[in-house]
């Protein structure tokens, strides 16, 4: 068996490489207006397994008011975590939990798509559930804030 934390470049080689990929595609548009509460995405979430360790990637295209801006964050079973996720977009690029997620991400002019890489590991405690991502308009505006079709959220067990 494998150590959380113990995993070789040999087992990388051979186990990484055969084990599945799952995750959730964005098949649809979705769009939210004059709202800073955060919303379960539609389509982008996934169940996880207890016990598990995930390698996950999020790549999320999306278009925000200048005055809204953009947040996201990913609830997570109970006992499960997300630290040092690594995330890239136009503003910048950082490191946080997905749990906690990025406040702010800059919004821009309307109808220009930009992209939001995100990648870390999840690993889940002793309670199964979904991984869920949430989002919203950091600041609320009456104008869209859109995730677009071909966003999508892969997970990939690595032990």
């Amino acid at each position: 068996g494998y150590v959380v934390g113990k995993l070789r470049a040999a087992d990388l080689n051979t186990d990484f490489a055969y084990a599945a990929s799952f995750g959730a595609y964005k098949t649809a548009d979705e769009s939210l207006t004059s709202s800073n509460t955060y919303q379960d995405d539609n389509e982008l979430s996934a169940p996880v397994e207890a016990n598990a360790v995930y390698a996950c990637w999020l790549k999320c295209t999306y278009a925000s008011p200048a005055a809204a801006d953009f947040k996201i964050y990913m609830t997570v079973p109970s006992g499960a975590t997300a630290p040092d996720w690594h995330y890239e977009h136009d503003g910048g690029t950082g490191v946080t939990s997905a749990t906690t997620g990025i406040t702010g991400v800059p919004g821009t002019a309307a109808g220009t798509k930009d992209p939001l890489d995100w990648h870390g590991l999840l690993i889940v405690g002793a309670t199964a559930g979904t991984a869920q991502w949430r989002w919203a308009q950091a600041t609320s505006d009456a104008g869209a804030t859109t995730v677009y079709l071909g966003s999508y959220f892969l997970l990939k067990r690595i032990v």
